[in-house]
């Protein structure tokens, strides 16, 4: 049994081609979700992704590039993204 709070949790799903759909949460020590975040999204940027749905912009979210996109914007995104070959 290990003492001291959970290391935190979060799931990605690909939905097909390019596309990233994510939560992380990190217990707030340190930052560390904000590090975490950081990281996934470099790493999902050289890997060739193109979208990645955060859902809801927050400020640290808009800190890392986080836009909001009109439904029409989103969905032309989205399909450019799901088109394309990916590995993770």
């Amino acid at each position: 049994m290990l003492a001291g709070p959970p290391a935190g949790w979060g799931d990605l799903r690909r939905d097909g081609g390019r596309l990233v759909r994510g939560r992380v949460h990190v217990p707030p020590v340190n930052d560390a979700s904000k590090v975490a975040l950081f990281h996934l999204m470099e790493h999902l940027r050289r890997q060739g992704f193109v979208l990645f749905d955060i859902q809801m912009l927050t400020p640290i979210t808009a800190q890392l590039g986080g836009i909001t996109l009109r439904r029409e914007e989103y969905l032309r995104r989205l399909a450019e993204a799901v088109s394309r070959p990916v590995c993770f």
